[in-house]
């Protein structure tokens, strides 16, 4: 059955009826939002059709779109043989803010970092990225004392290339890094494991460094290593970076005249409503920790800290979100 356009409920719609975003400070207050339309969508595409009550047919949506959100990251670690444990998760963009401590919580993961500035952070990157150019020369060698010379030549040719970008783009030599890397195989696989090469020249040493390298990423990768089979190399990489720094960032802003909270009000976290405390970013001195459940509102961006949760500010103006024992 076709929908009208705008008639159905969105993810934004379901924070906002569960109190997690204020309809009168959205964007600073330049965009209202329609709480009244938002449980009116919600009423009639889901409680209704399933005989459900506001609160879980809201509390399902967010459920099932946070399962959805750690699993892409689970697939995506899981396929590098890596345990979403072992990381902390960085939230960023607008909306990132509500569903990251929850999408963290389904990962196992206890470390949550909001950026100062979350909603421009992509934005920032780009215009503080590094120079970086990629280059490669691709030629199959087996990874063998008779191939050094070859592999050498291959190395001093790509640095070359490098520097004479870097050169172009005047780096000073204090901020250039060429990283060279080798794709390698067991002989006969139709696919390559990209492992970094050691600095300095080739030797029968960075023969060996490499292959260790190298199973110890197929172990990580496939569960097993070959020590009888030959190895060999299919492509050597190089990437030349030019490092520009963030020389332009401005010290984090604090603006201690501003309330520390701006009050309370009902937001469903944790499984139920409970009054919660509003604080303003800005009125948090580095150093400060807020205890969840809480809401930290900024000018585009709402952070959902549940119970059991404690955010620290810090003095850059980045905030650290961890969970408690």
């Amino acid at each position: 059955m076709l929908r009208a356009r705008g008639q159905e409920p969105t993810v934004t719609d379901i924070n906002l009826i569960l109190g997690r975003l204020d309809p009168s400070t959205f964007l600073g207050g330049r965009f209202a939002l329609d709480l009244d339309g938002a449980r009116a969508a919600l009423r009639d595409r889901m409680e209704v059709p399933l005989n459900l009550d506001t609160d879980h047919a809201a509390s399902g949506i967010l459920s099932v779109v946070n399962a959805k959100l750690a699993a892409s990251i689970k697939f995506s670690l899981f396929a590098k043989g890596l345990d979403p444990r072992d990381f902390a998760l960085m939230s960023f963009g607008g909306a990132g803010g509500v569903h990251a401590i929850e999408v963290a919580e389904e990962l196992g993961i206890t470390q949550v970092i909001f950026p100062r500035d979350p909603s421009t952070f992509s934005a920032h990157g780009i215009l503080s990225s590094d120079i970086q150019h990629d280059l490669s020369r691709t030629e199959i060698l087996p990874l063998a004392p008779a191939s050094l010379a070859a592999l050498a030549a291959m190395a001093e040719d790509l640095r070359a290339r490098g520097t004479a970008l870097l050169d172009a783009d005047a780096i000073a030599p204090e901020r250039r890094v060429l990283r060279l890397t080798a794709d390698l195989r067991y002989r006969g696989q139709a696919f390559e494991l990209m492992t970094d090469m050691p600095d300095g020249p080739c030797t029968e040493q960075t023969l060996a460094t490499l292959r260790e390298r190298f199973e110890e990423q197929h172990r990580q990768r496939f569960s097993f290593d070959d020590p009888d089979e030959a190895v060999e190399l299919v492509t050597m990489r190089l990437v030349a970076i030019g490092r520009l720094g963030d020389e332009g960032r401005t010290a984090a802003r604090h603006s201690p005249s501003e309330d520390r909270a701006t009050g309370t009000r009902p937001v469903h976290v944790n499984g139920a409503w409970a009054e919660v405390p509003v604080h303003r970013q800005l009125s948090l001195a580095p150093g400060e920790v807020i205890d969840g459940p809480a809401i930290i509102e900024q000018e585009y961006t709402t952070l959902l800290i549940p119970g059991h949760w404690s955010l620290t500010m810090t003095e850059t103006g980045d905030m650290t979100a961890r969970k408690q024992p």
